[in-house]
């Protein structure tokens, strides 16, 4: 006797899903590991997958992890994002403003906002993101959180009414809302363009090598230092400002640990330089 096991389209869906599920997990995983590699772990990076309420809540949590939290800056990656409604609460989770510390016998243990991302980021685009793919990057570039980087995205941002017929399988959306900024541009045929433009060409995807994600570390290291130069800059000039007073020098600044050897370094250089005293 033979028996025949027959399997519905159902189960095929169910392992292609799993399937792709588990292609997602090693992409997301493999940039981060390329993130960690470049930056020597100073920079954090989040994936959002799609603009819904489990995707936020995994970008909440692995953005504000211990591991994440006090890194120099973070790299949000919503590229092949499909849209839903997240713009608010992810620019919101980015923009936070450090108004106090916590700080008990002398050692500052942390901050507020607690539940904000307060350090520099940058959120990665391309072509095929859609909807509020397109609507997240427009609002973040709009309020002026960070940069964009990537490629262009179509001007996509129009809520979906989505409907189906008797025949359950049959589903087709219907764009009734459209999304209109404060100077009366909608977003529906307005095409976004990066602050950093660069695309991954079909070689990269090929070799697996991600020229956009390589980029975007590069320019939050860029952005770190200039936040050291700046920090520098306006040491050098309170300290001028106390050796006029005083007319004595001495160097006695204390910097966060990870910038102490070069702003050292930096500091002893530029005042040598600039107040020709030997330090």
């Amino acid at each position: 006797t033979r028996f025949a096991l027959v399997r519905g389209l159902g189960d095929v869906y169910k392992r292609q899903g799993d399937q792709q599920e588990l292609l997602y997990k090693r992409w997301v995983d493999r940039n981060r590991a390329i993130v960690d590699s470049v930056s020597k772990g100073r920079i954090a990076y989040v994936h959002v997958k799609a603009m819904n309420s489990e995707s936020f809540r995994t970008v909440y949590s692995e953005l504000l992890s211990d591991k994440n939290r006090n890194k120099d800056a973070v790299i949000v990656d919503e590229r092949h994002n499909g849209g839903g409604w997240l713009h608010d609460d992810l620019c919101t989770l980015l923009s936070g403003k450090q108004y106090q510390e916590f700080v008990p016998h002398g050692k500052v243990v942390g901050k507020d906002p607690f539940n904000k991302w307060t350090k520099p980021s940058c959120v990665l685009i391309c072509e095929d993101d859609y909807s509020n793919g397109h609507g997240f990057p427009w609002v973040y570039k709009e309020l002026g959180i960070g940069k964009l980087i990537g490629a262009p995205v179509a001007g996509t941002m129009t809520a979906v009414w989505w409907e189906t017929l008797m025949d359950r399988s049959l589903v087709f959306g219907i764009p009734q809302v459209g999304c209109r900024n404060m100077r009366g541009t909608f977003g529906e045929n307005t095409t976004l363009y990066p602050d950093v433009e660069v695309y991954n060409s079909p070689e990269d995807y090929i070799t697996g090598h991600d020229t956009q994600l390589i980029r975007a570390v590069e320019e939050m290291m860029k952005k770190k230092e200039e936040e050291l130069f700046r920090k520098i800059i306006l040491y050098i000039k309170e300290r001028d400002r106390q050796i006029r007073q005083s007319r004595s020098f001495f160097v006695n600044i204390k910097i966060f640990e990870d910038e102490r050897n070069l702003a050292n370094f930096l500091l002893t250089l530029t005042i040598a330089f600039t107040l020709g005293t030997d330090v």
